[in-house]
């Protein structure tokens, strides 16, 4: 009995949304190979976010911490950090943030940048507040160059339908979250 490959047409939307998404980490696993982007991020990058966000109280976890919050790196700007605060992996830490750069559009619209302005200035909510005053930051600067490096960044491009409980929390629930000030 021989296995047949299915035709891509045949696979439902949530399954061609994960080939995409296994593409995107074959070639983020191609670029950290072959040196490509990860080298301005090491360098440039990595050092802003372990000073402004890499703390557990933002978006760091403990590595091997499992007491600690674990989300999903795919939906949440997360990554792992060492004792000492530093980001323990920045290949994951590196593939969790091109799901929060648009490449489709304009860069500038990425959710990686905008939640960190306040939202007077074109920013998006940000539990933990503004990162930077303005897009006149030095750090804010050096991360928008850098993104606007980044060709394979995920976000905006197709994402399986909401589930029907997904679809009421946000029909219901998160608008009203959003009035109270709590999204």
């Amino acid at each position: 009995m021989t296995r047949r490959t299915p035709d891509i047409a045949q696979l439902t939307s949530r399954q061609r949304a994960f080939l995409r998404r296994l593409w995107v980490v074959i070639g983020l696993c191609l670029t950290v190979l072959l040196g490509g982007c990860r080298d301005d991020f090491e360098a440039e990058v990595v050092p802003i976010l372990e000073g402004r966000c890499a703390n557990a109280m933002c978006h760091g976890t403990v590595q091997g911490n499992d007491a600690g919050h674990k989300l999903d790196a795919a939906k949440w700007l997360t990554f792992e950090t060492d004792e000492n605060g530093r980001i323990a992996s920045p290949a994951q830490a590196l593939a969790s943030i091109k799901t929060k750069i648009n490449a489709g559009e304009n860069p500038a619209f990425s959710s990686f940048l905008r939640k960190t302005l306040p939202v007077v200035q074109g920013g998006q909510f940000h539990f933990m507040g503004k990162i930077f005053q303005s897009r006149s930051d030095p750090d804010y600067q050096t991360l928008a160059r850098w993104v606007a490096t980044i060709k394979d960044g995920t976000e905006g491009e197709d994402e399986p339908p909401l589930s029907p409980n997904e679809e009421r929390f946000a029909e219901t629930v998160y608008p009203e979250r959003i009035d109270r000030g709590c999204a």
